[in-house]
Formats: structure tokens, sequence, C-alpha cells
């Protein structure tokens, strides 16, 4: 069940920080459990097709990581950053996903 869907742009960072690339995504909220379906990843300035494939990440304790692997990554610790933000801004409503069992 998606809860929730919004835009995001974010900075990730090549070769330890030396490229620094602009990204925008779409990210969905999805329960049960819940995590983040982030597409559609793709440079707002260079067309519409997807540069990276679809990433599936959530919010551990020790910060964003990939669903399957359980790892932190340059990509996962970028878009983390823009869902943090967001959420401090916008604060997405995650009720729908406690609250269906």
């Amino acid at each position: 069940m998606v809860s929730k869907s919004f835009l995001i742009s974010f900075e990730y960072q090549l070769d330890r920080g030396a490229i620094t690339i602009q990204l925008c995504a779409e990210v969905e909220i999805h329960c049960n459990p819940t995590y983040y379906a982030v597409r559609d990843i793709r440079s707002p300035h260079h067309g519409s097709c997807p540069a990276i494939p679809e990433v599936r990440i959530i919010k551990k304790a020790s910060g964003w990581v990939h669903c399957d692997s359980q790892k932190s990554t340059e990509l996962t610790r970028s878009i983390g950053v823009a869902l943090d933000a967001f959420g401090r801004r916008q604060d997405p409503d995650e009720r729908a996903c406690r609250m269906d069992i």
C-alpha cells in the first residue's frame, strides 16, 4: 500500500566527493513494512530517462540502508539526507502505515 508520493532533489557525490551530481527522484512511502521506493532518479536538467534504477531504502538507527542488503551506500545516504530534510519541511504522514496491520 502506498501512503504518500512526493518529489525530492539531492546531491549525489562520486569519487569521495570529487564529483557532485544534482539529481531528482519520485519517492513513494510503502507500508507493512514501511520502506521508501525511490524511482525515476535523473538529472533535473537532462531529459526524462532515469539515470539510476529504482532503489528501495529504509531508515535504521545506523542510517539509511538498502532494503535488500541492509547496507548503507553513498546513494542511500544522499537520498536519506533529502528525505530527512523533506520530513522536516513537510512531515510526510506515515500514520496510515502504522495503522494498517
